[in-house]
């Protein structure tokens, strides 16, 4: 009895080692999807669902934070309902902010200054692009999306 059992375990714990030595074994193949490359153990892994997948624009923009009034780097992604930012593009679980575009009354440009104001029901939000380039594209999904809620402002 207790030499079947012994025998038992190590079976097990072999097992167990091959199949640790071929979960190891994890290859990544394309965008989103992931195999295993065994041919003893043929496991597929599903595809790595898009936490955004109507996600729109994305890219970083500069935001004016609401107490000390200090620009910082902010990841944004634009869906087709809300205004994510993020303090990196590795920290998708945590926003900074959501801002849902049926709450914008209004969205203004101001080329001089690269700046992006979105205007709420409750708060302004500051935002700051990198080049005239950015900062349309930015201002156009905004003003598409809010049904043409969009102001330039030239200073």
């Amino acid at each position: 009895l207790r030499a079947d059992g012994i025998v038992r375990l190590r079976s097990i714990i072999c097992f167990l080692s091959i199949f640790v030595f071929h979960l190891q074994s994890i290859q990544f193949r394309g965008e989103n999807t992931y195999r295993i490359k065994s041919n003893i153990f043929p496991i597929s892994l599903p595809p790595v669902m898009d936490p955004f997948p109507t996600k729109l624009r994305q890219g970083f923009l500069e935001k004016k934070s609401r107490h000390f009034k200090r620009w910082k780097s902010r990841f944004c992604i634009l869906t087709t309902n809300k205004l994510f930012t993020f303090r990196s593009p590795e920290r998708l679980q945590h926003p900074t902010e959501s801002i849902p575009l049926s709450d914008i009354l209004q969205v203004e440009r101001n080329r001089a200054k690269f700046e992006i104001i979105i205007r709420c029901k409750d708060r302004s939000f500051f935002f700051k692009a990198s080049d005239i380039s950015s900062l349309s594209d930015w201002f156009l999904d905004f003003n598409d999306l809010t049904f043409g809620r969009g102001v330039t402002i030239d200073d």
